[in-house]
């Protein structure tokens, strides 16, 4: 504890030395308040939209550029590069008219053939895109340019009609589409400095460039990455905040230390064992979350290429007690892997529609149906068993409680592997890997952006789960215009997902419980994860 004291006061007492500059405009030198966001994220691997993958990377992007779309914070677009769009009557032609005099951060002119660049781009296989898949499953002709490397784009969906004007057409109806083209994959590209300084381009101030309403002044690995609002952005005149900066200080006790301190200012994920103290206090706030954690499976390797181990363990999760001794926080033991708020295009919630596919009410009936399993899996006892998880937030506590439930119900060995969540990110996308967790927050506004995860040659299936009918089942959703038929073809693919197969167990659906100081206005997240600062303050 002592140790841990000193390491934090010295670590305030520097951060406080670099800023004492700044604070002087808050102690009243000037008479103004500091229009500063500090904030903290774990670090990103990059600032590369078409490689970009962490939702700490989109945090940073949402800031750096302008999608066509903005989201507000329930998920309803607002215009953003494109000052207005029309789609055809099936929801498969969409076209976005750009606002005159968009420019880049070096002041080169946005146009629509930045999109179909950074378009092209992200599904050049050479690029190694993790959200190439993102793009090819809604854009015509984008699997078969993806497929051949390039060089087949006959019919490639998007084209620059003008340097206004960018039409895209879609494989299949897509009435969410303007939630989709938020997503970092659908940014633009400043292709002149691309090709000159290849892929670290993003690196360095004096090499990134931006559309958005914020630059980057800024990059210290490890340490901090500071923005500052871009004067020649289109709506300047509603960025009131003047700089950004994202902290990364790993410990969350850390984190809150820092936010007690007054050094940082929004905390966007509070540690569950400070639930108690921060409940009911102005800064806390509890905002809805589109987002699952659950546990992936590597159906290559024993034992859980066995469906009876993997439903054995999916059982004795004990889902209530985890979110009653554990998270804390108001999540709700999971139902499916699509969580609820997943509003359709009528204004429905798919979870409202769908079935309950995991039982969570009665644990020792559970308990008694997983022994049975496993006793019919002919595996014997099983072998002690590796479960990785990353170090961040409460990863730990939540492993623990598994490990112990498994151990008491199943006579299970299990040997936890903590990783940071590079390596363990690293690991996932290899296959070296037993068993690990993950949590996924849907990027937009259907079913299909958790169960897509899942398909057989989708980067994102770290568990290797292979399924025809599965796949068949989202191709038919992809390709029906009728909404009545698209959601029977997502619930029957969600239960042999989760209930007949068990590739993954979903363990529960989020919140997002945050603190933010009082005084900053305008500042949220979305319950895809995402944070917007854009048009934020301090009063």
């Amino acid at each position: 504890m002592i140790r841990r004291f000193l390491f934090a006061f010295s670590f305030f007492s520097m951060l406080c030395a670099c800023t004492s500059g700044k604070r002087e405009t808050e102690s009243g030198v000037s008479g103004e308040i500091e229009q500063i966001l500090r904030v903290n994220i774990s670090e990103p691997k990059t600032l590369d939209p078409n490689l970009a993958w962490d939702i700490a990377e989109f945090k940073i992007l949402n800031h750096l550029f302008e999608p066509l779309v903005r989201l507000d914070e329930n998920m309803q677009p607002l215009p953003g590069a494109a000052e207005s769009w029309e789609h055809n009557e099936d929801y498969t032609v969409w076209t976005f008219h750009l606002r005159d005099g968009l420019t880049w951060s070096n002041g080169d002119s946005v146009t629509a053939g930045d999109f179909v660049y950074s378009l092209r781009r992200i599904l050049t296989p050479d690029t190694r895109a993790q959200y190439a898949m993102m793009v090819y499953n809604f854009l015509e002709g984008g699997r078969d340019f993806f497929e051949s490397r390039g060089e087949d784009d006959t019919g490639f969906g998007a084209a620059a009609i003008d340097d206004h004007t960018l039409e895209i057409r879609l494989v299949s109806p897509a009435p969410f589409f303007p939630s989709l083209v938020n997503h970092p994959s659908w940014h633009p590209l400043h292709e002149e400095t691309i090709q000159a300084h290849g892929e670290r381009w993003w690196m360095t101030p004096d090499t990134f460039v931006g559309n958005g309403p914020f630059v980057l002044a800024e990059n210290r690995p490890k340490e901090r990455i500071a923005l500052t609002r871009r004067t020649t952005y289109w709506d300047a005149g509603n960025v009131k905040l003047e700089e950004i900066v994202f902290m990364q200080i790993e410990d969350d006790s850390s984190e809150i230390a820092a936010f007690e301190a007054g050094d940082i200012d929004l905390v966007l994920s509070v540690p569950n064992r400070e639930a108690d103290y921060w409940m009911g206090r102005p800064e806390f706030q509890r905002l809805p979350s589109l987002a699952t954690t659950y546990l992936i499976f590597n159906t290559r390797i024993p034992p859980f290429d066995d469906v009876n181990v993997r439903k054995a363990f999916s059982l004795a999760s004990n889902r209530s007690l985890l979110c009653e001794r554990v998270t804390r926080l108001g999540e709700t033991p999971a139902l499916g892997i699509v969580p609820p708020g997943m509003t359709l295009p009528d204004g429905s919630d798919y979870r409202d529609i769908a079935p309950q596919l995991i039982d969570s009410s009665g644990h020792m009936e559970n308990t008694s149906k997983a022994k049975k399993l496993l006793a019919k899996s002919g595996n014997g006892k099983l072998p002690r068993i590796e479960f990785m998880f990353s170090t961040a937030g409460i990863n730990r506590d939540i492993c623990e409680m598994l490990q112990s439930r498994w151990k008491a119900d199943l006579g299970v060995e299990v040997e936890l592997d903590n990783q940071e969540w590079g390596q363990v990110v690293n690991r996932m996308r290899s296959g070296e890997f037993v068993l690990t967790r993950l949590s996924w927050y849907g990027d937009y506004l259907d079913p299909m952006t958790f169960l897509e995860n899942f398909e057989s040659e989708t980067i994102q299936n770290y568990g290797g789960w292979k399924n025809a009918r599965y796949d068949e089942l989202l191709d038919a959703a992809r390709n029906e215009a009728n909404p009545a038929r698209r959601l029977e073809s997502y619930v029957a693919a969600e239960r042999l997902l989760v209930e007949e197969e068990v590739a993954v167990a979903p363990l529960f659906h989020h919140v997002s419980a945050i603190l933010l100081r009082p005084g900053f206005k305008n500042v949220w997240l979305t319950p895809s994860g995402n944070m917007d600062a854009s048009r934020g303050w301090r009063e």
